[in-house]
């Protein structure tokens, strides 16, 4: 036999319940693209290279790159 259950499997109280729901994806992936970009490579953090060469683009007309 292959019943549903009917109701509420779960009462008041229920220590099994998750209370905090489900994890955030999105603090976590900002955390490591946080840590990626404040890497440093020829004194420089990944970040300042990446304004660099994006700022270089738009200032030769490349309009696609100054878009937000």
């Amino acid at each position: 036999m292959n019943e549903k259950m009917q109701g509420r499997p779960f009462t008041s109280g229920d220590k099994r319940i998750n209370r905090k729901g489900r994890p955030s994806k999105g603090a976590a992936l900002a955390e490591i693209l946080r840590a990626d970009l404040d890497q440093v490579k020829d004194g420089k953090t990944r970040l300042e290279i990446i304004a660099q060469v994006l700022s270089k683009k738009a200032e030769y007309g490349d309009v696609p790159v100054a878009r937000p």
